[in-house]
């Protein structure tokens, strides 16, 4: 019989008071596959099993006419019902006391209830398995028999015959489950050596702690861990391999350990024997165990402490803080507006400076990246959407300079460049982007170009006022000839001369013209300028002859 087909060749005596109970039963282990019996009380069922001898008895603890422990006890003692195998189950007698004296009354098995229909069929097929490889070892052990050719001796009586021949069946049963064991003893043993290797060698260190935190085990990652060995370890005082910082914290949480069964962590500095020291996370879960055979019911309350080393991991992570403090001053103060958008135009990173610049905060342009463009100023709009498009385009690093317009209407001049960013794999990582307020210096650029406008007409007016200056010079040196020889001429003529008038005229315009040479020495700066008070109208009057022949004639003086 091989174990797919146990069920249907193992009986079940089903002993339960209560029909429907009965019933329910009969139908779950008929339907795994088991042939089934019934009996309602403790004499049906001392009577039914002699008729069917069946192979498991499901025994109810309460029964009408008898306990069935005293059921169980006349089932196991008597010799014709050595392999069959009583599972006792109640759905009162739950305790852990009920199901220690039932298992010792000689019960196989105790089913506490309420239990699912799967548990239960499950239940009764690891039973049925035990007693099918008890039959399978006693058929083996008759087939040993056979091949070393062992016969009965024939002496005329058939019980002793069977008695010899029985004793001859269960010493095979004892040599093969001899060999068995010795096998079992060689697996654990390998299994043994495994444990110890994992327990050993775990990448982390492990310790049993009891009540008072006092070592009881431990494994060979802790020992290097402390740099000491595991004699020196075991049976000291957990505390005692802390920082004389963290022994007080220490002893202060180790109760806690037992308080929280799902175990409880906690962070220390252990102290080698070398004096050396590594940052360590406790991890301390609660377990039980029984002190002794003849004490199962009393427990020893442990610590099962996981140590797992994490200086590197610290070191990493107050490395990592320390970039990022890094990181956070520099952005944080930077005095430029520094973003970074994404490939699908999400804004993942925004500086405070862009309020000052712009007079929106960060978090408007993290909630809406299209605030973007709505800022720039309508005339210069498409100049950001070709700056955008190239840089989307090539993805290089490309400039431009435009005006935004802030809340309160205010517009300022930026100079902004974006470019590219990507990670280590080259994957887009879309773009950063830093803006830099450049009214001042575009008002500085205007007044400097109105500053050197001013130069160059000055530097012209300069030009003019040489060209002026030597042709006064040479002017004044013909207005002197002029001069002197009207005067000559005024000598030669009589006082009633027509031409004498004509000569004074002359006379008189190079006078004015001296006065114009002198002027316009005072323009080219060779001349030093004299302030004296003028006659507007008599200037006026005396070059009203001038004037009259110089102006349009729709212009009167």
């Amino acid at each position: 019989m091989n174990e797919s087909s146990f069920p249907s060749e193992t009986l079940v005596l089903i002993v339960e008071d209560d029909p429907d109970i009965r019933f329910a039963t009969g139908r779950v282990l008929t339907a795994a596959g088991y042939r089934t019996a019934e009996a309602e009380n403790g004499g049906q069922a001392l009577q039914k099993a002699v008729e069917i001898r069946p192979d498991i008895v499901l025994l109810d603890h309460i029964l009408p006419d008898m306990d069935g422990m005293e059921v169980c006890a006349r089932i196991k003692q008597n010799p014709l019902f050595l392999q069959t195998l009583v599972i006792m189950i109640s759905g009162l007698r739950t305790g852990l006391d009920d199901q220690i004296r039932g298992l010792a009354t000689g019960a196989d098995g105790y089913i506490t209830r309420p239990i699912g229909n799967q548990e239960l069929v499950a239940r009764i097929n690891a039973f049925a398995r035990i007693q099918h490889r008890g039959r399978s070892l006693r058929q083996r052990a008759i087939e040993r028999i056979r091949q070393i050719g062992t016969a009965f001796t024939p002496i005329g009586n058939e019980s002793i015959e069977h008695v010899i021949h029985e004793l001859q069946v269960h010493q095979a049963e004892l040599e093969i489950q001899n060999e068995e064991l010795q096998r079992s003893q060689i697996e654990l043993e390998k299994a043994r050596d495994r444990y110890a290797t994992l327990y050993h060698h775990a990448p982390v260190g492990y310790a049993t702690l009891d009540g008072a935190g006092m070592v009881l085990e431990a494994n060979h990652t802790l020992g290097s861990m402390l740099d000491a060995s595991l004699d020196q370890i075991v049976g000291s005082a957990f505390s005692k391999w802390l920082t004389s910082e963290d022994r007080e914290t220490f002893l202060r949480w180790y109760p806690h350990f037992f308080r929280y069964p799902a175990g409880k962590r906690i962070d220390v500095h252990l102290r080698g024997s070398e004096g050396g020291t590594s940052i360590v996370s406790l991890f301390g879960r609660k377990w039980s165990a029984s002190r002794g055979a003849n004490s199962s019911n009393e427990t020893a309350e442990c610590i099962h402490m996981v140590v797992l080393d994490v200086t590197q991991e610290r070191l990493a992570q107050e490395s990592l803080q320390r970039s990022e403090l890094k990181y956070r001053i520099v952005s944080e103060n930077t005095y430029n507006w520094e973003f970074w958008m994404g490939p699908e135009g999400e804004v993942h990173y925004c500086s405070p400076s862009s309020e000052r610049i712009c007079g929106y905060p960060p978090e408007a342009f993290e909630r809406d990246p299209a605030l973007f463009r709505s800022i720039v100023h309508p005339e210069d709009r498409s100049l950001w959407d070709e700056h955008e498009a190239r840089v989307r385009e090539t993805r290089e690093s490309d400039a431009i300079e435009f005006r935004i317009v802030r809340p309160d209407g205010t517009v300022r001049w930026v100079a902004h460049r974006c470019q590219a960013v990507f990670d280590a794999d080259g994957r887009y990582l879309g773009t950063r982007g830093c803006t830099r307020d450049i009214t001042e210096e575009k008002s500085m650029q205007q007044e400097k170009a109105r500053l050197e406008e001013r130069l160059r007409q000055t530097e012209k007016m300069e030009a003019i006022g040489t060209l002026a200056a030597g042709v006064a010079h040479d002017f004044n040196n013909l207005l002197t000839i002029i001069m002197g020889n009207a005067g000559l001429i005024t000598m030669d003529l009589n006082q009633d001369s027509s031409c004498l008038q004509h000569v004074e005229e002359i006379v008189k315009a190079a006078g004015a013209g001296t006065e114009l040479t002198r002027q316009l020495l005072a323009f080219g700066r060779k001349q030093p300028i004299q302030l004296r008070p003028v006659d507007l109208n008599r200037a006026v009057r005396n070059m009203q002859k001038m004037l009259r022949r110089l102006l349009r004639e729709n212009i009167t003086i």
